[in-house]
């Protein structure tokens, strides 16, 4: 009967280390491919509907996002983005993506 005890703790050990190694794998798999892609800005436009500007591979774009499916509505310039992103961080409260959809809407571009 203790022998039985042993063996099943033992085994309940050794579950738990494979099952902890096999989320350490994962983890790190994710890790790697949410790099290549980043959301830069995101503003909801309601309580259903938002705006996001996503980097992936040196690129920026201007998605819509929604109840349907997601629809490109843009791509930026990411030196433009970059800058937008430095203003706004040392500037007045200027969102990267209100100056986004500024261009891009209204055709305008913002003083450097």
């Amino acid at each position: 009967m203790a022998g039985d005890l042993a063996t099943t703790a033992l085994a309940l050990v050794a579950v738990c280390a494979l099952a902890a190694a096999a989320l350490r794998l994962l983890g790190r798999r994710s890790r790697r491919r949410a790099g290549a892609l980043q959301v830069v800005a995101q503003l909801g436009v309601d309580g259903r509907r938002s705006v996001v500007v996503i980097e992936a591979a040196g690129r920026c774009f201007l998605v819509g996002m929604g109840e349907g499916p997601m629809s490109l509505l843009a791509e930026l310039d990411p030196k433009e983005v970059a800058a937008a992103q430095a203003r706004a961080e040392t500037a007045a409260p200027k969102s990267v993506l209100g100056e986004a959809l500024k261009r891009v809407l209204l055709g305008t571009r913002s003083a450097p």
